[in-house]
Parts: structure tokens; sequence; C-alpha cells
């Protein structure tokens, strides 16, 4: 496992990592709580968006209180709060407000604060969700695509349905799977994950 970085040194990882400065195309990763940027989801979808031109920059959250519960609403809107306060400073590295494509892709916890950072910026952010949460503020997203496993202990099918078919988003389902869209069926969650891959590969070709 990859040791916890400072606020310090990936602050300076920002500083000093060339290209986000001239990149025509910008994207950045927000994972979940647990969910890190090396895990399936989130690495086949920055590998994709690397594919299509995109300079790629990632957002690690630190130091959460073990006593906050993700799974419930009052623990989940505390992480929120806590992983957006870290993303506003570490990004103040990564020129997100400047012009060119923008595109954020995100996990769990962190669809709920690429949503709400991208509010914050007056220009457009395209948006892959994976996993989003009821409370995933999407007033405001217009140019998205999103998944969800009907078996996700945290988020109820039916509001989530509801509420990426009353903003007009692109929403897949996926019987059986679970959080992290996965069944316990290694065979079946690589098709599912070959599945979401490819509607993420078109997402990404398409300029909707």
């Amino acid at each position: 496992m990859t040791p916890e970085k400072t606020k310090e040194q990936l602050l300076a990882s920002y500083d000093n990592e060339p290209g986000a400065e001239r990149a025509k195309k910008l994207a950045v990763i927000f994972p979940g709580i647990g969910y890190r940027t090396d895990k399936p989801l989130l690495y086949y979808a920055a590998s994709l968006a690397r594919a299509h031109g995109y300079v790629i920059r990632e957002v690690h959250y630190r130091g959460f209180p073990e006593e906050i519960r993700k799974t419930n609403t009052r623990g989940r809107k505390e992480l929120m709060d806590l992983a957006l306060a870290q993303t506003k400073e570490l990004l103040r590295a990564i020129p997100v407000r400047e012009n060119g494509e923008l595109l954020f892709i995100s996990k769990s916890v962190g669809t709920a604060v690429a949503c709400d950072f991208a509010s914050s910026l007056d220009r457009r952010v395209r948006h892959v969700l994976y996993t989003p949460l009821e409370e995933t503020p999407l007033a405001g997203v217009s140019d998205a695509i999103a998944f969800h496993g009907t078996r996700d202990n945290y988020v109820r099918t039916g509001p989530l349905s509801l509420a990426m078919k009353e903003h007009g988003l692109r929403f897949h389902v996926f019987e059986g799977a679970n959080h992290s869209l996965e069944t316990g069926d290694a065979l079946k969650d690589i098709s599912i994950l070959s599945r979401v891959m490819k509607l993420t590969a078109a997402f990404l070709s398409s300029d909707t």
C-alpha cells in the first residue's frame, strides 16, 4: 500500500508535475472513502481519459476520523464536508478555472465533492459519476454519465433513478451489483467492468 501523503507533499507533487498548466484537456479524479484511485473503476477510467488526450490529476483525501460512519446520512455529510475542504485546498495548485476541457471522474463520496466543487466554477464541467450517493448535488450538472448497482447498501435505487431522470442525465443500473459495482462472481464482475468502461469511453468520445 502506498504511504499516505501529507498535504504539503501533495501540493508539491502538483506543483512539480508538468502538463496541467498547458493542458487543453484536464481530468481530475475524485476517489471515494476507501475506494482509491488504484481501484478498478477509477484506474481504468483514468487510463481511458488519458487515451482521449486528458492530463490526469488526482485528489487524495486524508485524516478522516474513524468514528464517522458513512452508512448514515449524517456521517456521509460530515465526510463530504471534510473531503470538499481538502479538495478546495489541493486543487488551488491545478488550473481548473482556466479554459480548455474539464472532466471530473468520481466515485461515491467523491461524486458529491466533484459536483459541489464544479458548482463553484464558472465553466463547463463534464462528469463521470461512479455509484453516486443520494446526497450528491446534481443541480447544475447537465453533462454527465452515472453508474449504480441495485445492491448498493448506501443508496436506494428508486430515489437515485428519479433524481437522474429529473436532471436528464445518462444513468446505467446494474442488477445485483454493490457499491463497487461488483456481485461476488468474478467473471460477472469483469463483464460489468467491461460494460462500464465501454460506456465511459463512449461518453468521453461524445461532445454533447
